[in-house]
């Protein structure tokens, strides 16, 4: 099934994607210029073939849909742009990451990724897994500096320990990586089965089902949780503000890999069909948005961005 977009591109997306591109050539000139161990000792620069390859890694046409996210957790709370731009690039860099090792011949073996060659592909495993080892470790010195992006920035330091700490924990054995681990059990089962063992894998769908959900909430959901987050936390989010933001991402989280499901014709979708699988990423986005209503007209372009992701597909 082909995406059908049925509305104009939302603007957060525009908006996002624009700031993050300026924003990410700052992070690389710093990156460049910056020591192993901010000394004069030569020779520890950066090694340009793998800045390159970090580079390859971020670019190639993806929507910026998590940089957006954290635009519009900002904008929820009465947040700036400005404040938020470490947020846009680090939760940008942590999912380049993911989809750098994802695409390794260990895990989903891809060779194509946004229409153009995969990390390993272009430059090899070992330099594909040390690309997202880079990727992941500059996301954190990202948050932990401040004013990298010029001193305008009114971001307190215990906010940036929370950001991190909230990015992290989502991305980590309990969030992503904790979600794509199941993905690979999942996957792995003996693939020689008897007809005994078919019919007990047909008795365990509803098992299958529970478990698919469960991977797609922490492998894509968990990250999509915590950039709205993450930019509500750098605005000085607490408390139920905090708490409506994780659960309009937790949900939409699952949402839009329900609508990847219906466009793959994979996963839930191939267990369920594809209308029923559509009706539930509506309903479960419907549940999104409601977590939106005590930030008023603020969040409304979160709320159109919520619309246009399950709206993908005819």
């Amino acid at each position: 099934m082909k995406p059908v977009l049925a509305e104009a591109m939302p603007s957060l997306l525009v908006e996002a994607a624009a700031l993050v591109e300026s924003a990410l050539e700052t992070v690389f000139s710093t990156i460049a210029r910056r020591r192993a161990s901010d000394g004069p000792s030569e020779g520890h620069d950066a090694p340009a073939a793998l800045l390159e390859s970090m580079r390859y890694a971020l670019g190639g046409g993806g929507k910026r849909l998590r940089p957006a996210l954290v635009l519009g957790g900002a904008r929820a709370v009465g947040g700036r742009a400005k404040d938020v731009l470490g947020g846009l690039c680090a939760v940008e860099m942590v999912h380049a990451y993911s989809l750098v090792h994802d695409d390794l011949p260990a895990l989903d073996n891809d060779d194509m990724r946004r229409g153009k060659p995969s990390c390993h592909k272009q430059f090899g495993e070992a330099a594909a897994i040390l690309t997202g080892d880079a990727l992941l470790t500059e996301a954190i010195v990202i948050l932990a500096t401040p004013n990298l992006f010029g001193r305008r920035e009114k971001v307190r330091a215990r906010d940036r320990m929370r950001a991190a700490r909230e990015l992290f924990r989502c991305a980590g054995a309990a969030g992503m990586i904790g979600g794509q681990h199941v993905d690979v059990m999942l996957m792995s089962g003996p693939s020689d089965r008897t007809p005994e063992v078919e019919v007990e894998v047909e008795v365990d769908r509803e098992a299958m089902r529970t478990q698919l959900r469960s991977v797609h909430r922490r492998k894509t959901g968990r990250l999509i949780q915590a950039s709205v987050a993450l930019g509500g936390i750098l605005s000085g989010a607490a408390g139920d503000d905090l708490r409506a933001l994780r659960a309009f991402g937790a949900d939409l989280g699952l949402a839009f890999q329900l609508i990847d499901d219906v466009l793959d014709h994979d996963g839930i979708a191939k267990l369920e069909g594809v209308s029923e699988t559509k009706a539930e990423a509506a309903a479960v986005s419907r549940m999104a948005i409601a977590a939106l209503d005590r930030f008023g007209d603020r969040a409304h372009p979160l709320a159109e961005l919520a619309r246009f992701l399950v709206g993908r597909c005819a």
